[in-house]
Parts: structure tokens; sequence; C-alpha cells
């Protein structure tokens, strides 16, 4: 009796010991796996903000990069048109109906004063028998020679202006688009062609005002060809550029 009482007993606590350890062993394996989870989203979580962060700074770079190109192509078109259109007014003033001075009523004194702001050398002859006559009295026949001085004079701020302008856009080029080198071609080759007449003294007079005209047309078209190209440059940046938060 006392043989079966402990076979039993000893029999019980195996089990029991043999249950708890079990239930130790359960606890412990899910703890580990608790453990391992969050450890594994800790690393996951980690490595995610490490990525979220390098797509920001890169996004937030490129953003940066579009907006200084965009700076500065506004820059450069705007001065672009600013020089082409200084130079299609420059030309346009050397014919047509454009008020010029009346050299009838000039002294010695303007005559010399013009000669200084457009950067003329008096003591050339032809200048100098303009001051001449000028002072002595002879102002029709200076006046006659005033004039052709004056022309020649507008006629080369034109070259200038237009030199100025075709320099700044071999200089520039590669922030005009397609559409608006298009458009500045345009323009150069209209302004070309009606500076080549301008000395031309066979040229039909109809067909002169025809290219002035058209040098004017093609400045007009510039101003509308790049404002369109800022608008829509504008409308651009703001579609390419992806949210970083997305």
């Amino acid at each position: 009796m006392s043989e079966s009482w402990w076979f039993v007993a000893a029999t019980s606590a195996v089990g029991l010991i043999v249950a708890a350890s079990s239930a130790y062993v359960l606890e412990q394996l899910k703890q580990f796996a608790r453990e391992q989870s969050e450890k594994a989203l800790q690393d996951y979580k980690h490595g995610y903000d490490r990525v979220l962060a390098a797509v920001n700074t890169q996004q937030q770079s490129r953003l940066q990069e579009f907006n200084l190109f965009t700076q500065r192509q506004h820059l450069v078109y705007a001065r672009i048109y600013r020089l082409y259109r200084i130079a299609a007014d420059y030309y346009a003033a050397t014919s047509g109906f454009t008020q010029t001075p009346d050299f009838l009523t000039w002294t010695h004194h303007e005559a010399r004063a013009f000669m200084e702001r457009a950067k003329l050398d008096p003591r050339r002859p032809e200048l100098a028998a303009i001051l001449e006559g000028y002072e002595s009295g002879s102002v029709k026949h200076a006046a006659r020679s005033m004039e052709g001085v004056y022309a020649r004079h507008r006629e080369r701020l034109a070259q200038t202006a237009f030199l100025r302008a075709k320099s700044y856009e071999a200089v520039e080029e590669l922030f005009l688009s397609d559409d608006a080198r298009a458009a500045v071609t345009a323009t150069r080759v209209a302004i070309a062609a009606y500076a080549v007449r301008l000395g031309d003294e066979n040229v039909d007079r109809q067909d002169f005002e025809g290219y002035r005209q058209g040098m004017l047309i093609a400045t007009a078209d510039l101003q509308r060809a790049l404002r369109s190209e800022l608008q829509r440059g504008q409308t651009a940046l703001r579609a390419d550029v992806p949210d970083p938060s997305q």
C-alpha cells in the first residue's frame, strides 16, 4: 500500500513538475517571441525612418535645385526680352514717324553737348565743321549735317543693343526651352533682316516698312511666348516635384 501510494505521489509530482516546466518554457518562448517581434519592429521602424529621412533630403535638394533653375530662368527670360526689345526699339526709331530734335534751333553749345553725350570726337572734320557752322551762323548747312550725324548715331546705338542681345542669348542659351529658343530666333532674324535693309538705298519703301513691322511683331510675339513659358514652367514645377510626406 505504501509503495503504491509512493508511486502515485511520485508520478503526480513528476507530472506537476513537467506541467510547470512546460508552462514556464512556453511562457519563455512567448516572451522571447514578443521581444524578437518588438526588436524586429524597432529595427524596421529605424530603417524606415532612415530611408524616409534620406528621401526627404533628396526631395528637398531636388526642389531647391528646381527653384534655383526657375529663378535663373526667370531672370534670363526677362533680360533677353528686354535686350531684344531695346534693340528693336532703337532700330524702329531709325525710320518711320519718329520724333527728332529740331536742329535748326540748336546752338553751338547744344550741338557740342550732344557730341559729348554720344561720345563723338568734335575734332573730327565733319563734326568740327558742324560746330563751326552753328558758331558762324550757317545754321541750315550745320543742321543738315547734324541730321546725318544723329541718324548714324541712332543706328550705332541699335547695332550695339542688337549685338548685346545676341551675345547674352549665346551665353544663356541653356536656360531657353525649345519654344522660347524658337521665339528668340524669330526675333533675332526679324531684327537682322531689317538691319540689313536699313542701309540699302535701293530697297522698296513698302518692303522696307514691311520688314520694320515684321520686326516689331516678332518682338511682341517674343514677349507672349516667354510669358507663356514662365507660366507653364511654374505649373510643371509644382507637378513634377512629389510631396515627401506621401
